[in-house]
């Protein structure tokens, strides 16, 4: 027996193949407003269980009482938001707002797009509805958090590239930890995936690969959720690791700690650094490295002790401007090495990028 769009008055039904319907959803204060848009005062005694599981609304209906999601798409297709280290987590957040602008490009005949527009939103449409997709997004969203705010801070301000260096260790500790307790972690990931999939209402289909998989697999009885552990989670974190520990090797951290030279940041280690031992790999590029200890000296002395009234330069580009560096030779080549560190950003509206 079809589903009815529990709007008052709406007769469409969900078997109508031009037209998306949607599960109420679990959030209680959002139901709530599902229900007043119904105009159905017999729906407001049910629970958002009950309305998850029994009720659904057409994308026509669907679209008034989700305007704030449908705002929120709006703007943030507006910026650069695939560049953004929580990416995915936003992908997952508009997900349902997505699905609805283009079923509504396919299905809205008052407003007349052209045909590569609706050929495209047709083509994306089943993209973005496919199980494969929703299970890769969820578990790259919670993958990536736990590196989100190391590779934020490692393109973010100078002091909190350099502080990042120093929480690598915990970040891969943390990988380390889901690699080691996978099973639990996935059993969460894909849970999260097929509540998403059932509140858009997509089908579980699963790529042919599975099937494959399954035949060859008689006896250990391999499910889905085990299938996209082997084939999803696992290699997923495993590269994630492995690029971590590529990109930023032991050269590279030492580099990052060298940006305790820039005062701000030597002020919030109070003045407690030791530039001497990370600097040693650039010593070839020092017009002067046998006084770079005596020099490192007198640059923090200088700082430490300066007046009330002196702002501690926070940037790079910043100390290597100061009409006094010309008397820090081997300060001022450091900082110029450190200016093409490929983490660091020039823009400062990129800070948020990844």
């Amino acid at each position: 027996m079809p589903n009815f769009c529990a709007a008052h008055s709406c007769t469409r039904k969900s078997t109508q193949s031009d037209l998306a319907f949607f599960r109420f959803p679990w959030d209680p204060a959002r139901c709530q407003k599902w229900v007043e848009n119904c105009r159905r005062a017999d729906l407001e005694d049910k629970t958002p269980d009950q309305l998850s599981k029994h009720y659904r609304l057409c994308a026509k209906h669907f679209e008034t009482s989700n305007s704030e999601e449908r705002e929120e798409l709006k703007e943030i297709c507006h910026s650069y938001w695939t560049d953004r280290h929580d990416a995915f987590e936003i992908l997952v957040d508009l997900l349902q707002a997505l699905v609805l602008c283009l079923n509504g490009i396919n299905s809205d005949t008052n407003i007349r797009w052209n045909n590569y527009i609706t050929g495209r939103a047709f083509v994306l449409y089943g993209a973005v509805t496919d199980f494969d997709f929703i299970v890769t997004i969820v578990v790259l969203k919670n993958v990536l958090s736990f590196t989100r705010v190391f590779g934020k801070n490692v393109q973010g301000q100078t002091s909190d590239a350099f502080f990042a260096a120093s929480s690598l260790t915990t970040v891969l500790h943390s990988l380390n930890e889901v690699m080691e307790n996978i099973e639990v972690y996935h059993e969460f990931w894909f849970e999260e995936a097929t509540n998403l999939a059932t509140k858009l209402d997509i089908q579980m289909k699963f790529p042919g690969k599975f099937h494959w998989a399954q035949q060859g697999n008689l006896e250990s009885q391999l499910t889905s959720e085990s299938y996209y552990k082997e084939t999803l989670s696992v290699p997923t974190v495993e590269h994630i690791i492995q690029e971590l520990e590529d990109v930023f090797s032991e050269q590279h951290l030492k580099a990052l700690k060298c940006l305790s030279l820039v005062p701000l940041v030597m002020g919030q280690l109070k003045f407690n650094t030791s530039e001497e031992h990370h600097a040693d790999m650039y010593r070839s590029d020092l017009p002067n490295p046998d006084t770079l200890s005596a020099e490192l000296h007198c640059w923090r002395i200088k700082w430490k002790h300066r007046g009330k009234d002196i702002e501690l330069p926070s940037t790079i580009y910043e100390a290597l401007h100061l009409p006094d560096i010309k008397f820090f030779p081997n300060v001022y080549a450091l900082l110029k090495v450190l200016c093409i560190l490929p983490v660091m950003k020039v823009e400062i509206e990129c800070y948020e990028n990844g």
